[in-house]
């Protein structure tokens, strides 16, 4: 469990990518820039043809400790934006890999942002595409990609706590779009839930609610394999030091929850889930659909 809080609130070319992975409730990353010595590897490769060459990385050893724990890679400075999965319990979410471009900003200063603060002018589709981008980069740099994505019941995430749980369907919460984010090294896993309110105000006073909880968590959902789509069966979870962040954003609420996939309970690994978690609940929302 994580208290309440800023940090837990408690509160990466080739020409053409595959689409991202199911969500499963049981237990591939964009290209980065390479610099210095891989940089030239990797130019000579492609001279000879090798055109599937992924990015060479050191994976966080499962038995390590934060502190010796790998850093999730870096890319350029030019942010980049980009998906979660689900418990065993849930239904099975489709597998993909990060998108082929950029999710859309506005760019017309005509649009009336607040249609999108009640269901009865809001055209946003209820849609991974509408809610999620494909990549996003957080304040530390890494850029993490969509893995995995899917449509869920509001209060079917892994380990989500009895009293998020009550709160959700308090306010009547639904269904959740959500979905899961890796960094090149697959050594944090980041997941999102979006749900969508009658209004802005609704979505507002349950953020609101939740941050008034004394201990809150969000639950998860997982890719259906792969990195990370164990951590939704595991006993460990509980125990796992984790970041969550929530965004109200018009009628929509974001909660997204960052880990390291080895599960560690170092409190020093939330020098990167902090960024990760915080990073994915401002790129996640409506805004993703508007001028695209």
């Amino acid at each position: 469990m994580v208290p309440a809080g800023e940090r837990g609130l408690v509160t990466l070319p080739e020409d053409k990518r595959e689409p991202p992975e199911k969500q499963g409730s049981s237990g591939d990353p964009p290209w980065v820039l390479i610099t210095g010595a891989a940089a030239s590897i990797v130019a000579v490769l492609g001279f000879f043809g090798f055109s599937n060459i992924e990015q060479v990385t050191s994976l966080f050893a499962e038995s390590a400790s934060p502190s010796s724990t790998t850093e999730p890679t870096r890319t350029s400075t030019e942010f980049a934006k980009s998906e979660t999965t689900e418990p065993e319990s849930a239904e099975p979410e489709s597998t993909e890999r990060d998108s082929t471009s950029e999710a859309a900003r506005p760019t017309s200063t005509e649009f009336d942002s607040s249609t999108l603060d009640d269901i009865s002018t809001d055209e946003t589709p209820f849609t991974r595409d509408a809610l999620l981008p494909g990549t996003f980069t957080d304040s530390k740099g890494v850029e993490y990609s969509l893995v995995a994505s899917g449509t869920h019941d509001c209060t079917s995430a892994a380990h989500m706590s009895s009293n998020m749980r009550e709160l959700l369907s308090e306010f009547d919460c639904s269904r959740s779009v959500t979905g899961n984010y890796r960094p090149g090294d697959d050594s944090i896993l980041v997941s999102v839930q979006v749900q969508a309110f009658e209004d802005a105000s609704t979505a507002q006073r349950l953020s609101d609610a939740i941050g008034r909880t004394e201990t809150v968590n969000y639950g998860i959902f997982c890719p259906t394999n792969g990195v990370g789509s164990d951590a939704c069966g595991s006993s460990d979870y509980p125990e796992a030091e984790i970041s969550q962040y929530r965004a109200a954003d018009h009628r929509y609420l974001v909660l997204a929850t960052a880990f390291y996939t080895n599960l560690t309970s170092d409190s020093r690994s939330a020098e990167w889930t902090g960024p990760a978690a915080k990073a994915a609940s401002r790129a996640a929302g409506p805004e993703n659909h508007v001028g695209s």
